[in-house]
C-alpha cells in the first residue's frame, strides 16, 4: 500500500527558515543599524564595562533578528578571545509589572526545579534573589529584554540599570539591551531610568521596497526550491509590504 503522505520537493526546501525566530547567517537591509550596534557591543570584547542599549522601531523591522545575529557573533568572538560572557534573554510580552519581570528573570536564571512561585513574595525578597542569582555569574552579563515596553512601571528597569551603582552586584559587569516596538516608550520613563537605560539608542526605521526585496530574496533562496516561485512574485510582495508598513 502506498503511503498517503509522500515527500514533497516542489515547494519548501527549509520551511522552518520562514519562522520569526529564525536567524539567518547574514543580515541584509540593515547595514547602518548593524554598524551602530557593533560599535555599542565592541567594549565587551575589549574587556570594558558594557553600555546599556535601547533599540526601538515598529514590529517587523528586524530589531530582534539583528540583536540575535550580533549576539551570536559576539558570543563566538568572546569564546575565541577568552572573554567571559553570558547572555540572558527575556521576552516581556505578558509581563505588565516590575514584580512579574523580576520573578521571570529569577526563574530564567534558575533550574526549573528551583523556580519560585509567580506570586506571594515580598518585592524586597524577589530582588534579593535576583541579585543572588546574578552574583553567581562571572565576567560580563548581558540581559536582553525584548518587548520591554510591556512593563508599565519603572521599578524593575531602575533596579537593573542601577544595580552596580547601588552595590547589589559585585562579581559581574552587567549590561542591558532593551527592545521596544513603541518609539515613545523612552519618553514615558523616569529621567533616571532614561539616562541609564538609553546610553546608546538605535532606531530601526521601516524597510523601503528595495530593502524588503533583498530580505525576501534572501529568505526565499533558503526556504523554497528554485522553481517554487514565479518571476515577479518577490518584487510584488516587497512593493505591497512597503505600502502597508506602518
Amino acid at each position: 500500500m502506498t503511503p498517503r503522505f509522500q515527500p514533497d520537493d516542489t515547494l519548501y526546501k527549509r520551511r522552518n527558515t520562514l519562522k520569526v525566530e529564525y536567524v539567518p547567517d547574514d543580515i541584509v537591509g540593515r547595514d547602518n543599524e548593524i554598524e551602530e550596534y557593533e560599535a555599542a557591543l565592541q567594549p565587551i570584547i575589549n574587556g570594558e564595562y558594557p553600555d546599556n542599549i535601547f533599540i526601538y522601531g515598529k514590529t517587523g523591522v528586524g530589531k530582534t533578528a539583528v540583536t540575535n545575529f550580533l549576539l551570536n557573533e559576539l558570543l563566538d568572538s568572546a569564546e575565541h578571545f577568552d572573554v567571559d560572557l553570558s547572555v540572558i534573554s527575556l521576552n516581556c510580552d505578558g509581563l505588565s509589572t516590575s514584580y512579574q519581570a523580576a520573578i521571570s528573570l529569577v526563574n530564567n536564571l534558575r533550574e526549573p526545579e528551583h523556580h519560585i512561585a509567580e506570586t506571594g513574595h515580598p518585592q524586597s525578597k524577589v530582588y534579593r534573589l535576583l541579585w543572588d542569582e546574578l552574583n553567581k555569574l562571572s565576567g560580563t552579563v548581558i540581559i536582553v529584554l525584548d518587548e520591554i515596553d510591556h512593563i508599565t512601571d519603572d521599578t524593575f528597569l531602575y533596579q537593573i540599570t542601577r544595580a552596580d551603582n547601588n552595590g547589589y552586584i559585585d562579581n559581574i559587569q552587567l549590561g542591558l539591551i532593551g527592545i521596544s516596538n513603541d518609539s515613545t516608550f523612552r519618553e514615558q520613563l523616569d529621567a533616571k531610568v532614561q539616562s541609564s537605560l538609553c546610553e546608546t539608542e538605535i532606531s530601526f526605521p521601516p524597510y523601503g521596497t528595495e530593502e524588503l526585496q533583498k530580505v525576501l530574496e534572501q529568505r526565499a533562496e533558503i526556504a523554497f526550491h528554485q522553481s517554487a516561485l514565479e518571476e515577479g512574485v518577490i518584487p510584488l510582495c516587497a512593493a505591497a509590504a512597503s505600502r502597508t508598513t506602518p
